[in-house]
């Protein structure tokens, strides 16, 4: 595992040493998770060249019109020109420019004789609309439009031969009966145009894929990978020509150095929800390794050739080796002395905040040696390895510090983590988050603490 504790030790085959029965390991660290807030735009001329394309030319047919002495009226209301749109906070404003033809039946009379005639004229008119935006939280993106009056472009009233006809009882018919016809179009058609989801989406799919990040203060390779478990949107406002929110990601943000971790599971993106308090502050988990050669190596310098004495009894440390098994430190030891032989004895990773160093705790016998030993045999688990040996078990981690410092500095100056992703921000704080023991090294836990900011486009 790569983060977080094993579960349940497994035991090995009968002859490899073996896990006492009932041991289990104590969960040391859990990574701590933080928000990464991301600035979402989309420019109104987007929407509004999006609404242009996809409102329908033709918004009101009607033949049964009755103005005045004329019945059956035929009105075309089209789309004259362009739609134009401007924000106000978190509202829409639209200029829907239209044109209105209608055709009408005119009688003349004279002499007894009478002939229908139709004539067909055109008006100019504005129509002002003002939408309220909305984010649901499936991502869909909702506007909820009402009319605000009309303007003409035109003489409101038109000529047919002699006869005077005023346009206005048409547009006041479009306010009143046809108006919410028209909103309910450009907000099916807003609605329809404008995917957010399809904008996250990618984002959140490529924030899942760990990311090399250069060669920072150190000759490994470095490499960050981010868990998102939830997201949250504010609220959209309207600024300098663009629909504007922040997106906040709750992530665990792991800082790994050598090899490429592998991917955690894919998350889908799922609803928002509303953000809440947010802690601004950001936590990167950094983890460092020492593996357990190099602990080996350690161990031989602090055990080897010494002589270790409970009462009359003496054995000196031959040879020491340090290896992982199931969550614990596995400690082989060879000794000469009143005991002659090789031991396993098992233990748990502690941590000492205030000298920062990791410790073997709760040492105790593998449960083969217990199986070989004899029981008077115990002077040389009680007496000797926990009294003597365990203390000297330590393992230095302030030069861990220094290293992982350099790491989060260099992370958090303006570093592209993804394409066309930036980090940048500051570190306040560094400590040791706990120790877990993998199968290869021990893993030390990391926390750097600062604020930090993410912007996206072009370095």
């Amino acid at each position: 595992m790569l983060a977080g504790c094993a579960g349940k030790p497994r035991l090995a085959s009968s002859d490899a040493p073996r896990i006492p029965k009932g041991a289990e390991v104590r969960c040391l660290f859990t990574p701590v998770p933080s928000v990464i807030n991301i600035p979402l735009e989309i420019k109104t001329s987007f929407i509004e060249k999006t609404v242009n394309e996809q409102l329908p030319r033709v918004l009101y047919e009607c033949d049964t019109l009755t103005l005045g002495p004329f019945k059956n009226v035929k009105v075309t209301a089209r789309k004259k020109g362009n739609i134009r749109m401007q924000l106000s906070g978190n509202e829409l404003i639209y200029k829907v420019p239209l044109s209105i033809h209608m055709r009408v039946s005119l009688t003349i009379g004279a002499l007894g004789f009478s002939h229908t005639e139709h004539q067909e004229v055109e008006a100019g008119i504005t129509l002002d609309l003002r939408s309220k935006i909305f984010l649901n939280n499936d991502w869909s993106l909702a506007t909820v439009t009402k009319p605000q009056g009309y303007t003409w472009t035109s003489d409101p009233v038109v000529r047919i031969r002699s006869v005077s006809i005023p346009v206005k009882p048409v547009a006041d018919f479009l306010l009143s009966k046809q108006f919410g016809t028209i909103g309910e179009i450009i907000d099916n058609t807003v609605a329809a145009s404008v995917d957010i989801k399809e904008i996250i989406n990618p984002l959140w799919t490529r924030l899942q894929e760990p990311a090399p990040l250069g060669a920072a203060e150190s000759s490994q390779n470095l490499w960050l990978r981010l868990t998102p478990q939830s997201v949250y949107m504010s609220p959209i406002t309207g600024r300098s020509g663009s629909l504007q929110t922040s997106l906040g990601i709750r992530t665990i943000a792991e800082t790994f150095i050598g090899e490429k971790p592998p991917a955690s599971a894919p998350v889908r993106l799922p609803n928002f929800t509303a953000p809440g308090k947010i802690d601004s502050a950001f936590t990167i988990n950094l983890y460092s390794e020492i593996s357990y050669g190099q602990a080996t190596l350690m161990s031989r310098q602090m055990l080897m050739g010494i002589p270790f004495k409970s009462g009359k009894k003496e054995i000196i440390v031959e040879d020491v080796v340090i290896s992982g098994l199931g969550g614990f430190m596995l400690i082989r030891l060879d000794l000469t002395g009143s005991f002659r032989g090789r031991v396993y004895v098992i233990g748990e990773a502690g941590y000492d905040e205030k000298t920062q160093t990791m410790f073997i705790r709760n040492l105790n016998y593998d449960m083969t040696t217990q199986n070989r030993l004899h029981k008077s045999a115990n002077w040389l688990m009680r007496g000797i390895i926990i009294a003597k040996m365990e203390p000297l078990l330590r393992f230095p981690l302030k030069e861990t510090l220094g290293d992982a410092q350099a790491i989060a500095q260099f992370m958090l100056k303006n570093n592209e983590v993804y394409e066309g992703i930036y980090l940048n921000g500051k570190l306040d704080t560094l400590t040791i988050g706990g120790v877990t023991l993998t199968e290869d090294a021990i893993r030390t836990v990391i926390l750097a603490k600062g604020s930090l900011s993410v912007r996206t486009g072009k370095k």
